[in-house]
């Protein structure tokens, strides 16, 4: 779920800003939410557009994580 502006289909809030995150995570990767509660996780460009998930994207991440709960910078941006 993200956060909006009523009226505007655009996030709250842009830039680089920490996420939650589970699994491993390479800079570069797409952040859509995860089953771990509060967490996101990554996918790649390819699986976006194979799936259509571009209006799922939380972010972009900055930053390498690996294992359970990591937190990260990702890029959040109008996608």
């Amino acid at each position: 779920m993200g956060v909006t502006r009523e009226g505007k289909n655009e996030p709250i809030v842009l830039g680089a800003e920490p996420i939650l995150v589970t699994g491993t995570i390479k800079e570069g990767d797409y952040i859509v939410t995860s089953d771990v509660e509060g967490h996101g996780k990554s996918v790649k460009a390819g699986y976006l557009f194979k799936k259509n998930l571009f209006g799922k994207v939380i972010g972009q991440a900055l930053e390498y994580a690996a294992g359970d709960s990591s937190l990260i910078k990702c890029m959040i941006r109008k996608m």
